[in-house]
């Protein structure tokens, strides 16, 4: 059993301990912006029927958009991924300007990672060029890419 599917099955499970249930959310939305090299533009939205659309924007294998399906478990472990890293992660917010980003680095990419609920809409954003990196808003972004598949958009 590979780590990304134990990984899965284990956050679904634990979705029903979450303090906000993981079903009242309409989707997620990750974008990883462009760097002065050639880091990959892309943004990905996951709804709550394991429907993934995908839009290339630079540096991408497709430039455009496309879709693919998720199960509905797997959905729901993104979503409670989300949850968990929503209420372990202080600041929410690591991006240029900001006390929390130390010194940053120039031309570096940003994560932004957003989920929508009925009545609220939660984000959570990192410059990779701040010296004070969170870790659990980039893991949540690499979660987001291996429960997507979303390789087969930006490799050969």
């Amino acid at each position: 059993m590979s780590l990304a599917f134990r990984t899965v099955l284990a956050l679904a499970v634990l979705s029903g301990c979450s303090a906000r249930p993981a079903e009242l959310v309409s989707a997620i939305t990750m974008e990883r912006s462009t760097c002065f090299g050639t880091c990959p533009s892309y943004r990905l939205t996951i709804d709550t029927t394991g429907l993934v659309l995908f839009e290339g924007q630079s540096f991408v294998r497709l430039v455009g958009r496309d879709s693919s399906r998720i199960d509905r478990g797997a959905a729901q472990a993104v979503f409670t991924r989300f949850e968990l890293a929503w209420a372990d992660t202080r600041p929410r917010r690591v991006t240029w300007g900001d006390s929390s980003c130390g010194s940053p680095a120039t031309d570096h990419p940003s994560l932004i990672v957003t989920r929508r609920r009925a009545k609220a809409v939660d984000t959570l954003e990192l410059y990779y060029g701040c010296s004070h990196n969170v870790e659990r808003i980039d893991r949540v972004g690499a979660f987001i890419d291996s429960v997507a598949g979303t390789d087969r958009w930006l490799r050969p």
